[in-house]
């Protein structure tokens, strides 16, 4: 399945796949993209924001762009990890400059300076409710 979980968080969190994809992975997952597109123009959603990104999105959304396939603008930001050195935001910087387009941009950084709940990382000013501390 070109579908499967294998292939269902790239580009989640920031990473590069590795090995990179091979062209029908790209077109499989190219193709999904579009699907997603499609479901979003028939919603009138005509500009999206991604919450992680990568160079690999960034190249699938730019062949879609190519093709005419790329139906709604676009942005993708680079996620920047508490864990990562400063000079990795070099690399939102080549993800700025390459990509720059009026239907397809990044030229943002996510950051998290706080975490969520679900994971119990939150700074809470009381305790969680189903854990102390």
């Amino acid at each position: 399945d070109s579908y499967g979980a294998n292939r269902a968080r790239l580009g989640l969190e920031g990473v590069e796949p590795d090995p990179h994809p091979s062209p029908s992975e790209l077109a499989a997952d190219r193709d999904l993209m579009h699907r997603g597109l499609e479901w979003c123009a028939k919603q009138g959603i005509t500009s999206i924001q991604n919450m992680d990104g990568n160079f690999y999105q960034l190249e699938l959304l730019a062949d879609l762009e190519k093709e005419g396939r790329l139906l709604c603008r676009t942005k993708i930001p680079f996620h920047f990890k508490n864990f990562m050195k400063l000079d990795m935001l070099e690399k939102a910087s080549r993800m700025a400059a390459t990509y720059k387009s009026e239907w397809l941009s990044s030229g943002m950084v996510k950051v998290f300076y706080d975490g969520v709940l679900d994971s119990w990382t939150a700074v809470m000013v009381d305790d969680y409710a189903d854990r102390p501390g």
